[in-house]
């Protein structure tokens, strides 16, 4: 999940000063081979040197092993500047990036554990090299409203630039075209290049494949917008973008477990966001377990049924109200679960009708969040589209 990536980049551990030998991946075998790698204990990256020849493409793969989560990262040996980086590729554990060059160019790949709070344990993985024919588009210059029409093909990506100004709120929209078996996906950094943690990023938000991200602009600024092909999916798609200026800041509420927080979500009104309060917090560090998040409409509440066809009946019945709710204007809520950052809020999970009757519903591992990052969780309330009302929402704890 795009989600994992972020918090992953987040928490990768600084590379260690005066650390082993690198290893000079161009003595080793031919492109297309496997090299066996393994981080040591203590953390400390596994790193390798390799060269690029003039116009030389790479598919890049740092594979796990046992279980293992490589995260990757690539650097010009020139000026340490970060090239790539990469976890959790299309959903799995392995990490993928493709590297091109149009001059003879010395790199070097760092692969660490992306195992949340920095873990010491060594790690093996298979660090796979291909030879591609994949070049890199040029990004597409963007200014906020307007649309873009493109193809993408397997595993392919296209870049846009867009300027952004504290305080606006994007709304993006990217569509595969209808027949199409695109499964399209949406990624936001700050700056002109796709590196670092991602700022926000969606797939699936935006019904069926398509993605949705509402995305609150920290700093002015340029930004770089992904749009990418998950998996072995391809075909054209529609880029929409959208938004406000001075949106006003959003205020931070605190919220009890077991105890239903209220609010309206207004017409055209900006998200509204929720910290653990200081008890919970200190709850969840004693106990740990799975945080269960509801957000749902006010009024209702769920129901136990003796059978399961009864249940099925019921929520058959419940999705017809949902649907008839939402074309009279009715509330669809959706939640969004992250972390706040220096650089704002980084999404981790996302739900739309992921609860009965369309309300939205995530689980949450708490069970190895420092106290730091049980404060910076952040819980999101927001509505799709135009919808509107009050809702309730809850975060309990399930052992």
């Amino acid at each position: 999940m795009p989600g994992r990536f972020i918090i992953a980049a987040l928490l990768a551990a600084t590379p260690l000063a005066g650390y082993a030998q690198d290893r000079d991946i161009d003595s080793e075998p031919s492109l297309g081979k496997i090299v066996a790698g393994e981080v040591p204990e203590g953390g400390a990256p596994a790193r390798f040197l390799l060269t690029l020849e003039a116009g030389q493409a790479i598919d890049l793969t740092a594979a796990p092993v046992a279980g293992s989560d490589p995260v990757v990262r690539v650097y010009d040996t020139t000026d340490d500047s970060l090239m790539a980086e990469n976890d959790d590729s299309a959903g799995g554990l392995a990490a993928n990036v493709r590297l091109y060059s149009e001059t003879r160019k010395r790199v070097r790949i760092e692969v660490g554990n992306a195992a949340l709070e920095g873990s010491d344990a060594a790690m093996r993985f298979d660090l796979i090299l291909r030879p591609s024919d994949w070049r890199p588009r040029p990004p597409v210059a963007l200014t906020l409203g307007q649309d873009h029409r493109g193809t993408l093909a397997r595993g392919d990506e296209q870049l846009f630039a867009i300027r952004g100004m504290r305080g606006q709120r994007w709304d993006l929209t990217l569509v595969a075209a209808p027949g199409s078996g695109l499964d399209p996906a949406v990624q936001v950094f700050a700056g002109d290049v796709v590196a670092g943690a991602a700022l926000g990023s969606d797939d699936d938000g935006g019904g069926g494949l398509n993605s949705r991200l509402r995305f609150r602009v920290p700093e002015d600024g340029n930004y770089t917008i992904r749009v990418y092909a998950i998996g072995t999916s391809e075909g054209a798609y529609a880029l929409t973008t959208a938004g406000a200026t001075a949106v006003a800041a959003v205020a931070l509420r605190d919220i009890e477990l077991g105890r239903a927080a209220t609010g309206t979500l207004e017409l055209g009104s900006d998200e509204q966001v929720f910290r653990l309060s200081s008890r919970a917090r200190a709850a969840i560090a004693r106990g740990g377990g799975t945080l269960v998040i509801d957000l749902r409409r006010a009024g209702e509440s769920t129901v136990e049924y003796d059978s399961a066809a009864d249940a099925a009946e019921a929520a058959a019945e419940e999705a017809t109200l949902a649907v008839d709710a939402a074309a009279q204007g009715g509330l669809d809520p959706v939640l969004d679960v992250g972390f706040d950052t220096p650089l704002g809020f980084s999404s981790l999970l996302n739900d739309d009708d992921g609860g009965e009757n369309g309300n939205s519903r995530l689980t949450l591992d708490a069970s190895n969040l420092s106290a730091t990052w049980l404060e910076a969780l952040r819980i999101k309330a927001s509505s799709f589209l135009e919808t509107t009302g009050d809702y309730e929402l809850t975060v309990s704890v399930e052992e």
